[in-house]
């Protein structure tokens, strides 16, 4: 079955593997003894273990799926308000709360990236032909391109805020909307190309035949 881990996940992973493999899995009974000497059973951290394990194995339903409800959720939010005059002073908190949404599900899908990575890197994949390629050299290329054109559109904007507050004679300031879209973008271009960046430091162990 070609198994992997070493420690308390391998019983995840002996069941997720013979699944696999078609292999009839049958429950056979025991009698159970209890145990004399203290138990070396740590529930929460065993049990993290094991979720941890089934997160590298599946990061689309545990990862993948959530960060993009979560991300599509926030983008949708903002726009919507965005889209409708003074939003930011009318609807400040829920404001706040989409752009929160857009950080949090693109972090979510970028950990669901490096858990890929991981597992293409381990053979933890059988059939890894389409992960490869969306690892491809070229698309991190693009990805770090991304990411800057996103947080130079943030910084441009940034620079506007501060220019109108400068103009404005460092007194009070009614760029709300401006300067959350302006952090926004920039949290987003920044965690685009530090995806990328630790992308491709995790594929400096792979075979170049990748």
């Amino acid at each position: 079955m070609n198994l992997k881990t070493h420690g308390m996940e391998l019983a995840s992973e002996m069941v997720i593997e013979a699944a696999r493999c078609r292999l009839r899995i049958k429950e056979v009974p025991i009698t159970y003894y209890s145990r004399k000497a203290p138990s070396k059973l740590r529930s929460f951290q065993d049990g993290w273990r094991h979720v941890r394990f089934m997160m590298l194995y599946r990061p689309v339903p545990f990862l993948y799926l959530p960060g993009a409800f979560v991300f599509i959720l926030g983008f949708l939010i903002t726009a919507s308000l965005i889209l409708t005059e003074s939003a930011a002073y009318n609807r400040l908190h829920s404001f706040i709360l989409g752009s929160m949404l857009l950080i949090i599900g693109g972090q979510i899908l970028a950990t669901g990236g490096y858990m890929k990575t991981y597992g293409l890197i381990h053979g933890i994949y059988r059939d890894s032909r389409a992960g490869r390629k969306l690892l491809d050299y070229h698309s991190l290329e693009k990805e770090l391109l991304a990411g800057s054109l996103i947080l130079g559109s943030g910084f441009i904007l940034g620079l506007k805020v501060a220019y109108t507050w400068v103009s404005s004679g460092y007194g009070s300031l009614e760029e709300v909307e401006s300067a959350v879209v302006s952090m926004v973008l920039a949290a987003v271009g920044l965690q685009l190309i530090f995806s990328a960046i630790f992308v491709s430091v995790m594929l400096l162990e792979v075979d170049t035949d990748w």
